[in-house]
This record gives structure tokens, sequence and C-alpha cells, in this order.
């Protein structure tokens, strides 16, 4: 009799039996909806049918880019040092603008993924300057250059178009007069930032020799201390020129002197030989 009362005061055993069921059972269930369900599938977007027309860009943390040089173009022919792409893609060889801006299109260069260096692009002839190497996404008919009416658009990075513009270099003119000791050896030189388009020339000592520079991108000029020849300063499109003999031997350096243009690499070598 003491004990029945004894449990009508205190907590029946049966009860918390049943709460202490309750609290496993709900633990139980928390454990289920917490792990991962292996047959879990990501919905995959399928395609409406309809192309994408805007340019694409990529998020891989190695970038799509272009490495060029300074070059002859008289074989008709753009070498490419080292590109890379995360998908197939179109190399192609503008030529320039008015404005300096890729223009009409010389050559291209169909790519699959991956790493490239030495690359040669077929171009037509021109007589520009400064020319411009662009990639493009190949999203139409593979092996088929669908731009500007195609899907083929310039690809993206960060919002920037991947492109590069390089100089060409053009091929020595040499003027000889009537009078052979008035003969004048001229070149046609461009400065870009910050490069000259032909980073060697070569004269023989007593040569007359005549540099005719323009810029196509920024403010430069073309100097040689040693023979106390420089041009006019000029500003994109400008062009001018010097007149001066090559009366020593030697390897000379010729540079900008516009604010640090030199130091940033803007150099070439004179040349003189006997």
């Amino acid at each position: 009799m003491l004990n029945i009362l004894k449990n009508k005061k205190g907590i029946s055993p049966y009860v918390v039996v049943a709460v202490i069921a309750v609290l496993v059972l709900v633990v139980v269930v928390l454990i289920i909806i917490q792990q991962p369900k292996d047959d879990a599938v990501t919905p995959i977007p399928t395609n409406s049918g309809q192309n994408n027309i805007l340019p694409l860009t990529t998020t891989n943390e190695q970038q799509p880019f272009i490495q060029l040089s300074a070059q002859s173009i008289a074989d008709e022919v753009v070498d490419v040092d080292n590109l890379y792409t995360t998908q197939p893609s179109w190399l192609v060889i503008y030529d320039s603008d008015e404005g300096g801006a890729p223009g009409e299109v010389l050559g291209n260069l169909a790519l699959t993924p991956g790493l490239f260096q030495n690359l040669s692009v077929p171009i037509s002839g021109t007589t520009s300057t400064v020319l411009w190497a662009v990639l493009h996404a190949d999203e139409g008919e593979v092996g088929k250059f669908e731009y500007p009416n195609g899907t083929d658009l310039p690809l993206l990075v960060n919002n920037q178009i991947v492109a590069a513009n390089f100089s060409t270099i053009q091929e020595e003119k040499e003027l000889i007069s009537e009078d052979q000791n008035n003969a004048v050896k001229i070149f046609n030189i461009t400065g870009v930032n910050f490069s000259f388009s032909q980073p060697e020339i070569r004269v023989k000592k007593g040569d007359k020799v005549r540099i005719e520079f323009t810029s196509t991108d920024g403010f430069h000029d073309w100097v040689v201390d040693e023979f106390a020849a420089a041009t006019e300063k000029v500003n994109t499109g400008g062009s001018t020129s010097v007149e001066f003999v090559a009366d020593k031997v030697g390897t000379f350096e010729y540079y900008c002197s516009v604010g640090q243009h030199r130091a940033m690499g803007m150099v070439g070598k004179l040349i003189v030989e006997e």
C-alpha cells in the first residue's frame, strides 16, 4: 500500500519510458533528414533550340590568352608565339580600321581547346602597320567560320575581348638617285605603346639613312644619340622623319624619349657595319 502511494505522488516509470522513446524517435528522424541522398540529381538546363548569340565567357582559373610579337608579314603569314583557349575556337587576324580598332578579317584558324605554341595563320595581303589577333568561340557549324553573320562571336573574359595587337615590320626601302654618292636608305618604322615595329635595322658605314616614323598608338618619337638624330614627337596617326649619315661602326640603341618609354622597352638596335 505504501509503494502504491509513492507511485501516485511521483512520476510514473511508464511516463518516463514514453518520453525517452519520443526523444529517441525525434533524434532518429533528424539524422535521416540531414543525411545526403545518394540518388539526388541536379537538374540540367535543357537546350531551348536557339543558338546563344551573346559573346561567351569563361570562369576557368587559367584564362584564355594570345601572345605574339612584332613581325614581318611579307610571306602573308602571321606567327603567334603562345595561345590558350578553353573551348573550340577560331583565331582570327584582323586588319586595323582608321581608328586603330579591328577592321577587315584577313585570315582565321580553327582551334581545339588547349595550349598552343608557334601557330601560323595565313592571311591576305595588307599594308597596315598594326594588326589584331582575336579569339572567337566556335559555336556554329564545326569548321565553318560564322561571323559576323552567325554565332562565332568574340570570346570574352571578364567582359573583355581576348585579343592582342602587334606591329608589322615593313621591308626596307632603298631609294637610289642618279648620283650613287647620294644613295639614301629609307626605313619605315612605326611606334606603339611601347615598342617599335623594327627591333633592329642594319646599314653600312657612310650610308645616308632616313627614318620615316609613324605613331599608330600613343605619343612617341625616334632617337639615336650617337648620330644626333631625333624625329619630332607625334601623336597617334602622326608621321615625321629624320635623316643622318651613319659615319661610325658599331651597335647603337635607338629609343623613344617620351616619359619612361625607353625604360619600358621602347628601344631597338641600329647596327652599322663596315
